[in-house]
């Protein structure tokens, strides 16, 4: 999965006003708010990979 190329096409219609709300509340612009997608995506990511590994 490429977190690069995310978009805020991708996320659930009631998810992404839920998390809308939250990030303007914390002042955080579009560009940061697509990083903190990215950064969740890469973490489930990786979590993954280290489960499978065991």
């Amino acid at each position: 999965m490429k977190t690069k190329k995310f978009s805020f096409n991708r996320i659930m219609p009631g998810r992404r006003e839920l998390d809308k709300i939250v990030f303007e509340t914390l002042g955080l612009t579009e560009e940061e708010q697509l990083e903190v997608y990215r950064a969740v995506l890469e973490l489930v990511k990786n979590r993954l990979l280290k489960a499978k590994s065991r």
